[in-house]
């Protein structure tokens, strides 16, 4: 990810945090930033995938 985009997401991240009333002390934050960084990372691939309109959605699996 770059530097802006880690920024962002930083960003977003203690928005989130603040519009749900929660105030975490700061390495608990910290980490709350890093999970995020994280779950974008993994969305990147997945993102870049191209679907279009006759793409149907997996099915959902019920034991």
């Amino acid at each position: 990810m770059t530097q802006l985009c880690d920024q962002t997401l930083a960003h977003y991240a203690r928005s989130a945090l603040k519009l749900h009333g929660l105030e975490l002390p700061k390495d608990a934050e910290a980490r709350v930033i890093e999970q995020f960084l994280h779950v974008a990372a993994v969305a990147v691939p997945m993102l870049a995938h191209p679907l279009d309109a006759h793409e149907e959605p997996a099915p959902v699996n019920r034991p």
